[in-house]
């Protein structure tokens, strides 16, 4: 065997096996999965499901391989002969956010925020705020309330409302502005398709979301279902408050 030939075969073959690749589907009981974080552990590799769930990742045989996604179990394979035959499912367990019951005793009333104090005290500075400065609220072209003007009430509000204990950093509408803008999972497709908020009220909705104090701790990834929750519920209450001004504008 020639030189040639032998250095042939000592460059082929490891290029060979490194080209080697697997492929497959990401599904949970409901649908396929998209953005689910699959690494290749032995190679160092990481790719993430296209919009249907599929993938296509190298690996070679015995090869360490996770796929992880934020509202799932994190599962772990090693690859196999079969693998490498035709394309394969993958099927994640969703998380259940099971949260353990929480007791507050002795705190007094008047360290807690009520919504209902905050609907009460937001529709009270809207209407004040109208029959005393109605060149505010001029009909517009598109029948719309002047939204600059209800920002500027919610803001007011931050200057009444009661404090939370110390201990708790609330998110500002800053850094949720940043999150949306930067995150992932929560992002603008979110806020329009899943929480309903118009792109021109997203602004507002942050600065109401300020107002509920929500804590800055549910940032981390592993309370993510938790923030989520809260600015579902958030949304709703922001919609009915926008909702209602509408009528009355």
């Amino acid at each position: 065997m020639s030189k040639f030939h032998l250095l042939l075969i000592l460059v082929v073959i490891p290029f060979l096996t490194m080209a080697q690749r697997i492929s497959g589907t990401v599904y949970d009981a409901d649908e396929s999965l998209a953005s689910v974080q699959i690494i290749n552990r032995t190679q160092n590799v990481v790719v993430f499901t296209d919009v249907n769930g599929n993938f296509l990742i190298p690996a070679r045989l015995n090869d360490s391989i996770s796929f992880t996604s934020r509202f799932h179990h994190q599962y772990k394979m090693k690859v196999e002969p079969v693998h490498f035959n035709e394309a394969f499912v993958v099927e994640l367990k969703k998380i259940t956010n099971e949260l353990d019951e929480v007791y507050l005793e002795n705190l007094p009333d008047n360290n807690s925020f009520e919504q209902e104090t905050f609907n009460s005290k937001f529709a009270e500075q809207f209407g004040n705020d109208r029959k005393n400065n109605p060149g505010k609220y001029g009909s517009a072209a598109s029948g719309n309330m002047d939204f600059i003007a209800i920002a500027s009430m919610i803001a007011g509000l931050f200057k009444s409302k009661k404090a939370k204990p110390k201990v708790l950093i609330p998110l500002n509408a800053k850094r949720l502005d940043s999150l949306f803008a930067k995150d992932r999972f929560f992002n603008e497709a979110l806020i329009l398709k899943d929480l309903k908020i118009e792109k021109e009220l997203h602004g507002l909705f942050f600065e109401f979301c300020e107002t509920k104090q929500i804590d800055s701790k549910l940032l981390d990834a592993s309370q993510q279902l938790t923030l989520l929750s809260e600015l579902m519920e958030a949304s709703e209450e922001f919609k009915t408050l926008i909702a209602n001004a509408r009528k009355e504008d």
